[in-house]
């Protein structure tokens, strides 16, 4: 279902919250007026510099509309969360303010082994042995990593880089099949009798 801002606000407005997160700036201004409506804490989770991407970049009227909508609200944000320290910089460098970084990484630690990883391996058609690297998503665009992760893989021995989902910078064509990797639909891979990424 696709809702307006003016929908989209409406909704959060008689939604029962206590806290909104707004996730990047294509989401900010309902929530904002939400959060503002509704006098609640409003969370901002810029997961990328979003008037910045490769995707704006031929289009200066929306990136346009995108940079008003950012000044006018960045500034009066109370908590704003970002993935990393560049991106945390060039906030603070444009708007002085520096948001939080929290990154999306796993923990480190020391994992019991797997009992039928092989099996488990044999059901998605993977190879049995070896180090296995998993990207996944739905929007693995063009300048988002995707391209250097597959380059990487020239340099790696006995690693398999699966790919599960799409993008912009996804199709079979576009990476020599030699660096081993693996394209699947999120379908295929998150079916209901497949294992855990973290079980491979």
């Amino acid at each position: 279902m696709l809702l307006s801002t003016s929908d989209f606000s409406s909704f959060l407005v008689f939604s029962k919250a206590k806290y909104l997160f707004a996730n990047d700036l294509d989401a900010l201004p309902a929530t904002y007026l939400a959060s503002r409506l509704k006098r609640i804490p409003l969370i901002y989770d810029s997961h990328e510099y979003y008037t910045g991407v490769p995707e704006l970049e031929n289009r200066p009227f929306v990136k346009t509309c995108w940079k008003w909508f950012e000044r006018m609200i960045f500034p009066r944000l109370k908590t704003i969360i970002t993935v990393n320290d560049s991106i945390a910089s060039l906030y603070e460098k444009e708007y002085g303010k520096r948001p939080l970084v929290i990154r999306n990484v796993p923990l480190k630690g020391d994992f019991p082994p797997i009992s039928n990883k092989t099996e488990l391996r044999k059901k998605l058609q993977l190879p049995e042995s070896g180090k296995l690297i998993i990207l996944q998503g739905a929007g693995i665009n063009i300048q988002r990593g995707a391209e250097e992760a597959v380059l990487t893989m020239q340099f790696l021995e006995n690693t398999t880089l699966l790919i599960v989902g799409g993008g912009t910078s996804i199709t079979d064509s576009v990476y020599p099949i030699k660096y081993l990797i693996i394209f699947m639909q999120e379908s295929q891979f998150w079916r209901r009798d497949c294992p855990k990424w973290s079980e491979l």
